[in-house]
């Protein structure tokens, strides 16, 4: 018969939710949806300044310490500073209909 010629598995994801700040690992068991575009909800959102204009880690480092997590069941991604917890967890309701493609 055929032989299992499995040379990898997948044991976790990693994507970035808000473009340029810290990851949310997310493991391969979830059944996280992968569409046409790449991982769902992956880089979806951008912070800006002022002028609308996007902000990266490379000008601004310190958003490598902002930390995006979405989280299906409460529909929402809560968003922290892992430098400052003293500031707490910032909660953004998610579109229904982005939640229901999962």
């Amino acid at each position: 018969g055929a032989q299992d010629e499995r040379i990898a598995t997948v044991q976790e994801l990693i994507l970035f939710p808000i473009k340029s700040c810290a990851p949310q690992i997310v493991s391969s068991s979830s059944g996280w949806l992968l569409t046409s575009s790449g991982l769902f909800l992956d880089r979806v959102w951008t912070l800006v300044d002022a002028e609308g204009v996007a902000l990266t880690q490379k000008a601004e480092p310190n958003m490598a310490h902002v930390q995006p997590s979405i989280v299906m069941e409460e529909r929402a991604m809560m968003v922290r500073c892992l430098s400052k917890p003293e500031l707490g967890t910032l909660r953004i309701s998610l579109e229904e209909e982005d939640v229901d493609r999962m």
